[in-house]
């Protein structure tokens, strides 16, 4: 049997609708991509049964979109807005868990060309790309195969691809092949051709079928975890007829050799010296539009004819003869966190001087970088033995917070135990009696229990390790460790593809920017006024604050009534707020004030805050209602009064990226009656809608009307206020200034 990253099937394939049935009916083997779309149904799953075509040897990939390019009528993009990606992760795991005979599974489609966005103004970053993708992997179970979205390669409207797609792989939690995309210009270019882009920034990718290579070697030279890792071409034509001067798209009649010149550079690729192995490559496409390959047999017998072998048997023989690296240990750990660079930042035994307050010789375990939310894997088969929110004080384990703990029963090796701790939470729906897989994803990492900044824990014991002398350690200058409770060095059992050992962290002072509470940028206070200002911040370093800590005046205009406050007691990932005694200057104006927090040795850290106010001169003036308090008639004129709040009322809590209505009763105070022409405009602060602009309601005087409004809450959590005004015909603002405040909150973990 070949190892999985060695092609062991045709390289031939086809894409597009009816690709698989041509295949089936013709008794041609190899692979075949077929794309479902949600259309908009997010509540109903689409799956597809394959499993004859399976049998027959044909390997179908099945491309999930939301829908076809929003650049045509009725399309909305491959991936919907970001506040829909869980709903459309919940219909893709939906969907493929009810689908058979599908090989792999492709997540969304060129999300860095601007005609896959959700709307024009929506752009699909790389980290969307990523999180979209994630989202699936993480409700699928690891038999399933996953690729991200293929990227377009010669397309820089969303940023330089090569850099889109290094950015979208960096943030993945894995995946089990990666789609590719690579296109020829004209059929009398050889798909050897070394042609490249003359225009920047695209003077490093091939302007030909080479396209591809580029993302390969990413992943070979950049991702140590995805080498070897199959890549499949999933689309490839030679784009343009020839003779047109590349302005008309299609297949000429006659490129039959140039599709079995490309199968066979293919096949030359695979057989080079290297790891990162091509499986098919799919012609595009089966029907649609110019490039349909439906009407025209000779390019379709080609393709019969081509690719039938990815490696030939005798490199097969050649490579497997190769000898390989062979562990000398039975049992294997594999790199628990997904998504984050490989890096251990504290190792087994470290810190004996430390760790004596607890009893033991040395840290009794690694830890492995991974920031909040990371996910954590199952380090190797087993079954799940104890699961433990929050540890009581009672708790032999209580340092862990929150952690669980897997069996591994080895044939021939014993019984091994894995602990992973300081989990923020432990996977919804799992158990103890559950049996996982090397890989499975078991929970998100944090600091929970006593922990100095968010990481993962691993304890790794071998049952009668302790009476048996295996729980010795040798400090790198000689020291031995005695460990008790059958607790051993996981370093030897540990697969670690491009990790990186660092020294253990020095302390850190950092501060974390997080909201700003009241009051907003650009409040106007009088002249002399007294006012309290407010920030939510982070201790996102690994000190803990305490005496000597301090929130110090940095630059702009010093509107504190001291140089200096004290910042809260936070340990490491506590959140609190910070306030500051303030007055207005005595001079009207526009002021700004800039303040940063200071270390007990003077040293300045972390992300300064700000606020900016105006100061103005007191008015003699008859005083106005407040906002959003009822003003009285004032006859003979356009006027406007805020009655009350139908939804949402002033400072309501609201998560980030969610959607609200929004409906204020107002009565016309005036003398004329609202009519055609009649507008409610966006006045001032953030615009929370997505248009600055609607009809006033219809409204004789003194009669109450509802003003709705649909809107988003910000992406940033603080106070946020949007402020609106009438118009009249002729465009003249009147009547009360109404506004919306809210509260946004980021989501609870």
């Amino acid at each position: 049997m070949l190892p999985p990253f060695f092609p062991d099937h045709e390289l031939r394939g086809l894409h597009g609708e009816g690709a698989a049935a041509w295949m089936l009916a013709n008794g041609v083997r190899g692979w075949a991509v077929e794309t479902v779309y949600a259309d908009q149904g997010l509540q109903t799953p689409k799956p597809v049964d394959f499993s004859v075509h399976q049998a027959a040897g044909i390997r179908v990939l099945v491309r999930w979109n939301l829908s076809y390019a929003s650049s045509e009528p009725g399309g909305g993009g491959t991936l919907p807005p970001r506040e829909q990606y869980d709903a459309f992760a919940r219909w893709c795991a939906d969907s493929i868990l009810r689908s058979r005979g599908v090989w792999g599974h492709i997540i969304a489609n060129e999300p860095n060309r601007p005609a896959e966005r959700p709307a024009p103004h929506i752009p699909i970053t790389a980290d969307d790309a990523a999180d979209a993708f994630n989202r699936v992997w993480q409700l699928v179970p690891r038999t399933v195969r996953l690729s991200p979205a293929a990227v377009d390669p010669t397309n820089a409207e969303s940023g330089e691809p090569r850099g889109y797609f290094r950015q979208m792989v960096s943030r993945l939690f894995g995946a089990d092949f990666f789609a590719l995309h690579g296109y020829a210009y004209g059929s009398d270019q050889p798909p050897s051709s070394d042609m490249r882009f003359t225009d920047h920034p695209m003077l490093w990718q091939f302007r030909a079928f080479r396209m591809w290579e580029p993302l390969a070697d990413v992943l070979h030279d950049e991702f140590p975890r995805f080498r070897n890792t199959p890549l499949i071409v999933t689309e490839t034509n030679h784009l343009y007829l020839r003779g047109s001067g590349q302005t008309r798209i299609g297949w000429d009649a006659d490129a039959s050799g140039w599709i079995r010149d490309m199968y066979d550079y293919v096949r030359r690729w695979n057989e080079s010296p290297g790891d990162q192995y091509v499986h098919g490559v799919c012609l595009y496409r089966f029907e649609g539009d110019d490039l349909r390959l439906q009407d025209k047999p000779a390019l379709l017998d080609s393709l019969r004819q081509s690719g039938a072998e990815a490696l030939s048997d005798v490199l097969i023989r050649s490579r497997l003869s190769q000898p390989r690296e062979e562990s000398t240990m039975p049992f294997r750990l594999i790199w628990p966190v997904r998504g984050v660079p490989q890096t251990i930042t504290q190792p087994f035994g470290a810190r004996p001087e430390f760790y004596s307050q607890f009893g033991l010789p040395g840290h009794e375990g690694i830890d492995f970088f991974a920031p909040v939310r990371t996910p954590v894997v199952a380090a190797a088969d087993g079954r799940v033995t104890q699961i433990v929110v929050n540890a009581p004080p009672s708790d032999f384990n209580r340092n862990y917070g929150t952690y669980l703990r897997i069996q591994h029963n080895t044939p021939d090796d014993g019984v091994y135990q894995t602990i992973y701790a300081h989990l923020l939470s432990v996977r919804d729906g799992l158990k103890v009696g559950d049996m996982v897989k090397a890989g499975d994803n078991i929970g998100l990492a944090d600091n929970t229990g006593l922990s100095q900044g968010s990481h993962l824990h691993l304890t790794l014991k071998k049952i009668g390790a302790t009476a048996a002398g295996l729980s010795k350690f040798v400090t790198p200058d000689g020291k031995v460790l005695n460990y008790r409770n059958d607790v051993i060095d996981p370093t030897p059992y540990l697969d670690r593809p491009g990790a990186v050992v660092v020294n253990p962290p020095k302390p850190v002072d950092d501060l974390r920017y997080l909201a700003d509470g009241d009051p907003l940028d650009g409040t106007t206070f009088t002249t002399g006024q007294k006012f309290s200002k407010s920030w939510t911040i982070r201790n996102s370093g690994t000190t803990d604050w305490g005496p000597g800590y301090r929130l110090v005046f940095e630059k702009g205009f010093n509107l504190g009534d001291q140089n200096e406050v004290p910042l809260p007691a936070l340990k490491p990932g506590q959140d609190g707020s910070v306030t500051v005694s303030m007055t207005a200057p005595s001079t009207p104006g526009s002021y700004r004030s800039q303040w940063k927090a200071k270390a007990p040795d003077g040293t300045l850290f972390g992300t300064s805050v700000s606020t900016q106010i105006n100061a103005a001169a007191p008015t003699v003036s008859t005083p106005k209602p407040s906002p959003n308090v009822p003003l009285p008639v004032q006859p003979g004129t356009n006027n406007l009064a805020f009655v009350e709040d139908v939804t949402v009322p002033d400072d309501t809590r609201l998560g980030v990226g969610s959607r609200f209505t929004k409906i204020w009763r107002v009565r016309n105070t005036g003398a004329t009656t609202w009519g055609q022409g009649y507008r409610f405009s966006h006045l001032g602060n953030a615009n929370l809608a997505s248009v600055f602009t609607i009809n006033l309601p219809p409204a004789k005087p003194g009669e109450e009307v509802q003003i709705v409004l649909e809107m988003t809450v910000p992406p940033s959590p603080g106070v946020h206020k949007s402020t609106w005004q009438a118009l009249t015909p002729d465009g003249k603002r009147f009547g009360q200034e109404i506004y919306v405040k809210l509260r946004v909150i980021l989501p609870q973990a």
